[in-house]
């Protein structure tokens, strides 16, 4: 009986989530983890929370001074624009024949006839 008992408790799965602010850490629960690993593991994250605390701190005022070279950038006119217009002109003039080659019959001239050079290409 003994031995039924340890199978069935064996195949219990177990998760341990650490509730953080808008962030769920889990915490892994391998079926050969000691107690004496489970606290090592608990107390490794503790330990980094102060760490972790600094690096989000780094990591946002990083991104409030990218945000505000991008807000001066945001008054300044496109420095390619002359060219994104070209390309997109081109953009649209390929679609618009690739949409009309979609339509009319492979080989075909415009009496209906088969064209071989249309075939050809």
């Amino acid at each position: 009986m003994l031995a039924s008992a340890y199978s069935y408790f064996r195949e219990i799965e177990a998760s341990l989530l650490l509730l953080r602010s808008d962030y769920d850490q889990e915490i892994r629960i391998e079926a050969d983890l000691t107690q004496t690993g489970l606290i090592a593991r608990l107390e490794h994250i503790l330990e980094h929370f102060e760490a972790d605390l600094h690096e989000q701190e780094r990591r946002a005022r990083d991104a409030a001074a990218r945000l505000a070279g991008y807000e001066q950038r945001l008054d300044q006119a496109f420095a390619l624009q002359g060219e994104l217009d070209a390309k997109l002109a081109q953009l649209a003039a390929l679609e618009a024949d690739l949409a009309q080659t979609g339509k009319e019959p492979r080989g075909k001239d415009q009496t209906g006839k088969v064209d071989a050079r249309k075939l050809a290409t």
